[in-house]
């Protein structure tokens, strides 16, 4: 795997070809641009560890997979745990928008996220906390937002909020989007019986450790 580059270019545009092929090696462990046909197939964890650049590892992921034809203009949902988290990794992705050939959207509240979520056909670049995914009513299941197969959801700092499903907001992001396909972004994959990185998520596809 390649270590973070060089930044190039005199006007000052962000060209770490590092973090690019990261994300290219990633994506090419595993055939994570396909369709989900099996909803046992997990997307697998990628490992970076604090500082290695796992934002701009996500970022260049991100347009490698919405660049991806087979999947048939996908729709990116990146998810945070932290408000602040998820304003700091929108403006890594608005930065890089002239890659990403789009704008990424951030969504504000619950009614905002039905509006751009529900009966989506196509495409976006959408960024929200876990937390926005409550159902409508107490002790009710999130209502479906979509069943498409060809959603991607990254999940960042994976090891901390993903593994209540029976419930909680793990549960409720899986009711919204059944058929999405989930990728893992941690430095701290867990393995404990109620809380496994990898059992969630599947087997690392992509390591950027200490060692490293």
């Amino acid at each position: 795997m390649a270590k973070k580059g060089k930044k190039k270019g005199s006007d000052g545009k962000a060209c770490w070809e590092g973090y690019y092929y990261a994300g290219y090696d990633a994506k090419n462990k595993k055939d994570i641009c396909k369709p989900v046909k099996n909803k046992k197939e997990k997307g697998g964890v990628i490992w970076h560890t604090q500082g290695s650049g796992k934002s701009l590892t996500m970022t260049f992921l991100a347009g490698l997979i919405s660049k991806n034809k087979s999947l048939q203009n996908p729709t990116v949902l990146v998810i945070t745990d932290r408000k602040d988290l998820d304003g700091q990794l929108f403006q890594t992705f608005d930065a890089a928008k002239e890659y990403l050939r789009q704008e990424p959207l951030q969504i504000e509240d619950k009614k905002d996220l039905v509006t751009q979520l529900s009966g989506r056909k196509f495409g976006g670049i959408i960024f929200s906390t876990i937390q926005k995914f409550l159902p409508k009513e107490k002790e009710t299941r999130m209502e479906l937002l979509s069943d498409r197969t060809n959603i991607i959801i990254m999940a960042d700092e994976a090891h901390r909020s993903q593994y209540d499903m029976l419930d909680g907001f793990a549960a409720h992001l899986n009711d919204a989007f059944p058929n999405a396909s989930f990728i893992g972004f941690t430095g701290t994959p867990i393995t404990f019986e109620d809380r496994d990185t990898r059992g969630v998520f599947g087997d690392d596809i992509s390591i950027y450790d200490l060692k490293k």
